[in-house]
């Protein structure tokens, strides 16, 4: 039964691709659950020259220098927003798993913000990443909220532009994204699979 649904949503996405969308083609769909998947990446601060800056009166009589002392290189570790995953149930009931990954090429890449309730489930998994004890570099962690709600949604596809995200490296089916319209504002997801 699954391999029959799998094969009916990769036909719907496929033919769904060579008709445009309008706005009559919204749908609703309910995001049952999201994960945040945040990582500490190193970042280098290459450090900084010592610097000279020497102001004198006009008859050049007076003068005062400021030494800006030098900065050796360093590196600290960042938390950074891997990979936003939300799984869905579509009007025909078929569960539906999204994923995008941010980046500065991907700036519509995001979480969806729950229709009622408070943001503050994600906002403390990325504070707690920030933690002084965090983990090594290489690890992880995941956080999930359920039960977020009603949304209207999109497919939409751009024959003319590059796909951002490589859908082998991430295992994700070519075809049109999913814009999804949130309270705050709308995210663009790809499809990962089913669930």
């Amino acid at each position: 039964m699954r391999t029959v649904a799998s094969t009916l949503l990769v036909s719907y996405l496929l033919l769904g691709v060579l008709q445009p969308v309008t706005a009559a083609d919204k749908i609703k769909i309910e995001i049952t659950e999201t994960t945040i998947t945040v990582g500490l990446t190193p970042r280098t601060d290459p450090g900084r020259p010592e610097h000279i800056n020497t102001h004198c009166n006009r008859a050049g009589t007076n003068c005062d220098s400021v030494v800006t002392p030098a900065t050796d290189p360093s590196s600290s570790l960042v938390p950074q927003i891997l990979s936003f995953e939300a799984k869905a149930v579509f009007p025909d009931g078929s569960h539906v798993e999204l994923m995008c990954f941010p980046s500065r090429l991907n700036k519509e890449c995001g979480g969806v913000t729950p229709i009622t309730g408070s943001r503050t489930e994600s906002v403390n998994c990325f504070l707690d990443a920030m933690v002084a004890h965090a983990p090594p570099v290489g690890t992880t962690k995941t956080c999930t909220t359920q039960n977020l709600g009603l949304y209207q949604a999109k497919w939409e596809y751009d024959k003319n532009a590059e796909r951002i995200t490589d859908h082998a490296l991430h295992d994700l089916r070519p075809g049109p994204d999913l814009i999804i319209y949130g309270p705050q504002r709308k995210v663009k997801y790809q499809v990962k699979g089913l669930w």
